[in-house]
């Protein structure tokens, strides 16, 4: 468990579906940006911040 709130399956399961949507959105869109730059974008939009969400729920609990 992650957090007070945020579980392992929580976390796994927003990761994988942001990922999808975001690689939905990309070839709707003609494949741009670069891979290299959706690659930025999904580290900045779901890694980044999903890591942070957690991090900041497990500071708390403690």
């Amino acid at each position: 468990r992650l957090g007070n709130q945020v579980t392992i399956n929580m976390a796994s399961n927003h990761i994988a579906t942001s990922l999808l949507s975001l690689i939905e959105w990309w070839l709707e869109n003609n494949m741009k940006p670069s891979p290299i730059e959706m690659g930025k974008v999904y580290k900045s939009l779901i890694i980044d911040s999903t890591v942070g969400a957690v991090s900041s729920l497990s500071a708390v609990a403690k």
